[in-house]
């Protein structure tokens, strides 16, 4: 699947844009360019020069950050865009196949995978529901710095959260096991709602824990992640149908 198609011509442009915006940035930082442009080739996903400059700055915001808010245990910018960027590219794909309307992205932490989607998917609103005061006051700057018009920052606990509308897509990255994440958030979708669990490839465990839940396993697939020889998975969740 592809997302924001361009032609080879303005592909091209849009990589030079980027090239040119980097004007002062270090060699290190133009390899992560490039790095993200392989991953997104390798992914199926086309990246025009803006997100690919949004994304450097997000990694750029998040190392400055981090050390004093201790966001990630990863330090460095080629290790912020392998472990992070381009992990959360990795389900770019899958998302865009809902047509979601909204996305909720539970836990967020320093916004993963939310910012990274809400960049690639600009005119959908996306809410990163976070509470730690702290992760939540780096996400604003975020949201003001690249600027992110389509986010909104919810500093609360999720089950406090009470949204007026349902969640096309309520996805999470290392939040809780399966059965924690569909109690918490089961009050922010409906029957057309999907719950997307990013999670490593052993979990017989959570996915047995959901036999007698309202919640049924719509799609378990294995996703690659370019440059990360770890396995991954993404459960798709969907509420059960009632009779």
């Amino acid at each position: 699947m592809t997302i924001n198609s361009q032609s080879p011509d303005a592909r091209q442009s849009d990589i030079s844009l980027t090239e040119a915006s980097l004007t002062k940035a270090s060699l290190t930082d133009a390899q992560s360019a490039a790095r993200l442009q392989a991953a997104a080739d390798e992914l199926g996903i086309t990246l025009s020069g803006q997100q690919i400059a949004q994304l450097l700055d997000y990694a750029r915001l998040f190392m400055h950050w981090n050390k004093a808010y201790n966001l990630s245990a990863v330090r460095t910018l080629p290790m912020v865009v392998d472990r992070h960027l381009i992990d959360s590219l990795s389900v770019v794909s899958q998302v865009a196949a809902y047509c979601p309307k909204c996305i909720a992205d539970i836990g967020t932490g320093g916004g993963l995978p939310g910012v990274v989607l809400a960049i690639l998917f600009a005119d959908t609103p996306v809410y990163l529901v976070e509470s730690i005061g702290k992760k939540c006051r780096f996400l604003s700057h975020v949201r003001a710095t690249l600027p992110l018009n389509n986010v909104e920052v919810i500093q609360q606990r999720v089950e406090a959260w009470q949204p007026e509308f349902a969640c096309s897509v309520v996805v999470s990255r290392a939040f809780a096991s399966l059965k924690q994440f569909t109690q918490l958030t089961r009050h922010l979708g409906d029957e057309s709602s999907v719950w997307l669990a990013m999670k490593s490839a052993d979990i017989a465990d959570e996915l047995n824990a959901l036999q007698d839940s309202e919640f049924v396993i719509a799609s378990d697939k294995p996703i690659t992640v370019p440059f990360e020889p770890a396995k991954r998975r993404l459960i798709s969740l969907t509420l059960r149908k009632t009779p």
